[in-house]
């Protein structure tokens, strides 16, 4: 982003009630294109805040520089944000250890910085389908309980919900395709989850430490990193389909699940069977596979 920064003019104090803003209560600076507007920071006194669309006749595109946590956007008096459409991309830390309880993303939305949202108090969120980057936004969120993510997200970023451990209630969409490492490790509080049938790759300690009680794989199941359901205390059901397209199977997948009845463990071994002879079709060679 560029240096170049728009000292805006002191003008009449915002009020303290809803959504009252002026172009005044914010510091701006220029994308790198020069044809939009980054918010890097709000200066107001305001508990809610809706951040303009345009400023000085230029769209806003990005909330926060993501440089630094000296960077993050709003004070401790914030407790409500909406973000306008056009806006593409949070930036680094932007609502950190914030006292955020309550946020809607704009549909245009295709970006959220790591450690965005990391130990703000939001206590549900809605994720547009446009996202194509989230890792670590929401890790170190505790009030965090209910998550939707909006069809069109193909993919769930790295640590994206790492330990928040009041979520009980995840919605993925159809056309989910990955799941990252420890995206939601440490959920202790996680009962259900239901994996779409388009899932492909479940990353290490996905599902570290959660209170899932019965976990289905879907049919195209490619990958499932190490440790992905470590320590699911309360798991006792694990089922897949015949046909289902797994080829690589980390080491403890399911360890340390002490409640997995007998047909589940003997599920999960016949599913490394499964993902090993999908792996020799997988690497041998076109021959060898027509005879």
């Amino acid at each position: 982003m560029k240096k170049l920064m728009w000292a805006l003019l002191l003008a009449a104090l915002c009020g303290a009630g809803a959504f009252a803003q002026t172009e005044a209560d914010f510091e701006v600076m220029l994308t790198d294109d020069g044809a939009g507007a980054v918010i890097a920071r709000y200066t107001g006194k305001a508990a809610q805040i809706r951040f303009p669309a345009t400023i000085e006749g230029l769209p806003v595109r990005v909330i926060g520089t993501g440089v630094n946590d000296r960077n993050r956007v709003i004070g401790s008096t914030v407790t409500s944000v909406v973000i306008p459409e056009g806006v593409t991309e949070i930036g680094i830390r932007a609502f950190s250890d914030t006292a955020l309880s309550s946020i809607t993303l704009p549909k245009s939305l295709t970006s959220i910085g790591r450690e965005a949202f990391t130990r703000s108090k939001l206590s549900s969120i809605t994720i547009p389908g446009g996202v194509t980057k989230m890792d670590e936004a929401f890790s170190g969120c505790d009030t965090l309980k209910t998550v939707t993510i909006s069809g069109g997200v193909t993919r769930i970023g790295v640590q994206a919900f790492y330990y928040c451990r009041a979520l009980t209630a995840v919605t993925l969409p159809a056309g989910l395709q990955t799941i990252g490492d420890q995206a939601f490790s440490g959920c202790s509080a996680l009962t259900t989850v239901t994996l779409p049938a388009s899932l492909q790759s479940i990353g290490y300690e996905a599902f570290y430490y959660c209170a899932l009680t019965a976990v289905t794989l879907p049919e195209s199941l490619q990958t499932i990193g190490s440790n992905a359901f470590l320590s699911c205390s309360a798991l006792t059901s694990v089922t897949y389909s015949d046909t289902i397209q797994i080829t690589r199977l980390g080491s403890g997948v399911f360890s340390e699940c002490p409640k997995l009845s007998l047909a589940s463990q003997a599920a999960i071994r016949k599913l490394d069977e499964i993902a090993k002879a999908n792996q020799g079709e997988e690497t041998a060679t076109p021959q060898a596979q027509g005879k």
